[in-house]
């Protein structure tokens, strides 16, 4: 049974489902025979966005002549994310929800293959930063009894529901990212949305599993 995960987050843009593949491939031929022993669990929120994202860039270059297509394109399909993740995000069965619950199934696949002892090693892009911080933010308000507005840890009972009943009061701690041992993150856009704030307005998360031992790697 493997005792460590790697979960990844993709950013933003225009994303395939199978965009953990290339990783998978390098990471087999780096590590050798331990590849066994870690289990890859990739969340795909781009499902949630890139549709919609498609059916308005039809509908614009159908109707209209516009100029400077490719950086027109690159902007909706890549900003356009980050606006609807937290576009009224408080609302039930938002964007921003959904996307959370991508992240809570991708735990709970891991705890149901590994336990609630795995260590658990997340490594996101970009927009995926965002998109998990918010998720261990939240989170961590909730553990400590704080008002949660919005995403899965606002109302449990409706999350249980919408994940199948799978979210038992014993894997609050696991789905909470307790027993993550470390974060990768690359091309982190999150001081892009904290960078007008007064510094003593900015909350980071907490240690996830509370221990010094634990690594944000920038």
């Amino acid at each position: 049974m493997s005792k460590v995960a790697l979960i990844t987050v993709h950013g933003m843009g225009v994303t395939p489902s199978t965009y953990v593949d290339p990783l998978k491939a390098k990471l087999k031929h780096a590590l050798g025979a331990p590849y066994a022993n870690l289990m890859i669990e990739p969340v795909y929120y781009q499902d949630l966005l890139q549709q919609n994202e498609a059916a308005l860039w039809k509908r614009v270059d159908e109707q209209s002549k516009v100029h400077y297509d490719d950086l027109r394109k690159f902007v909706l399909f890549g900003f356009g994310d980050a606006a609807g993740l937290e576009s009224r995000k408080s609302e039930a069965g938002s964007v921003y929800e959904q996307a959370q619950q991508k992240i809570a199934r991708a735990l709970l696949n891991v705890y149901a293959q590994c336990g609630s002892d795995c260590h658990v090693i997340f490594l996101t892009q970009s927009l995926g930063c965002q998109v998990l911080s918010n998720y261990i933010y939240d989170g961590q308000k909730h553990r400590s009894g704080g008002q949660v507005d919005a995403g899965i840890w606002r109302d449990l009972e409706h999350t249980r529901a919408a994940l199948g009943g799978l979210m038992e009061a014993a894997m609050l701690p696991f789905l909470r990212a307790e027993t993550c041992m470390a974060w990768v993150s690359t091309g982190c856009n999150i001081p892009i949305f904290v960078a007008a704030h007064k510094i003593m307005n900015i909350k980071p998360i907490q240690r996830p599993n509370g221990s010094p031992t634990f690594k944000w790697l920038k």
